[in-house]
């Protein structure tokens, strides 16, 4: 009974306007009514009453706002779900005989600190879309004054990393290379050593020769020589000094021999 008193009560002030107010011929008056005077984060439920409009199926949906803005905002129950819908995905309404009434439940969401600065006063009204979807225009809005007391928490901005220096990365100092000193090169056996170890060794034979087959002295051995040749020339002096001696030897030998033989002979004849 009381539902229907306080439609009745927004049927006639809609009534009033549209009769006080020059109309245009195809203006629709929409108007809300029987919402809380203090919105929190709790939903809550509005009247919207519709006049003037072609029968037909009409989508509706609730904004709040700020008064001489255009930021609206606010979620409204569709199927179950909060949605800041447009369109035909609003709540439908059946328009006949021009007229239409519901209730919507709606809350305030989540809007954008641009949308809703913070709490104080607002606007809120019931904005209509065709049957086609299409935003309804020429509508005349009866909005109402509501107190939107919701702190939402403010977001600290992430403070930017302070960008850290890299440091230069210092250069090591490359040790100097000491150049290993090279072995000086050891005197290789020239033609001229050569002819003086043959000078020595052939000295070294005659001596040997006049001493009495007596053994020569070894040769001084020049500093870097890895290889001696063959004495060759000294053996063969050797051998042949020792032929002749053994010769002379044997001679001298049978000569004494001969003699002491004939003088036995002598002594024998006498």
């Amino acid at each position: 009974m009381f539902n229907r008193f306080k439609l009745f009560i927004a049927l006639c002030f809609c009534a009033f306007i549209y009769l006080t107010f020059p109309q245009d011929a195809n203006a629709v008056t929409i108007s809300v009514s029987n919402f809380p005077s203090t919105i929190t984060n709790q939903p809550f439920n509005v009247d919207i009453f519709i006049l003037g409009a072609q029968d037909d199926i009409n989508y509706v949906k609730i904004d709040l706002y700020k008064e001489g803005t255009f930021n609206y905002f606010g979620e409204t129950l569709v199927n179950g779900v909060y949605t800041t819908c447009s369109g035909t995905s609003c709540f439908p309404v059946d328009i006949i005989n021009a007229t239409a009434s519901a209730t919507l439940q709606a809350r305030v969401g989540t809007p954008s600190t641009g949308d809703y600065p913070g709490p104080g006063t607002y606007k809120i009204r019931a904005r209509r879309y065709t049957a086609s979807g299409s935003p309804a225009s020429n509508d005349n809005y009866v909005s109402g004054d509501v107190t939107i007391n919701i702190n939402f928490p403010t977001s600290t901005p992430t403070p930017t990393p302070t960008p850290t220096s890299t440091p230069t990365p210092t250069p090591t100092s490359t040790p100097t290379k000491t150049p290993t000193p090279k072995p000086s090169p050891k005197p290789s056996l020239t033609e001229s050593s050569e002819n003086v170890d043959i000078q020595e060794e052939q000295q070294s034979e005659v001596l040997g020769l006049r001493e009495g087959l007596s053994e020569p002295s070894p040769s001084p051995l020049v500093q870097g020589v890895s290889e001696k040749k063959f004495p060759l020339a000294a053996i063969l002096l050797i051998v042949g000094g020792l032929i002749i001696m053994g010769g002379a030897g044997f001679t001298l030998f049978r000569k004494m021999k001969g003699e002491d033989y004939n003088s036995n002979q002598n002594e024998e004849n006498t």
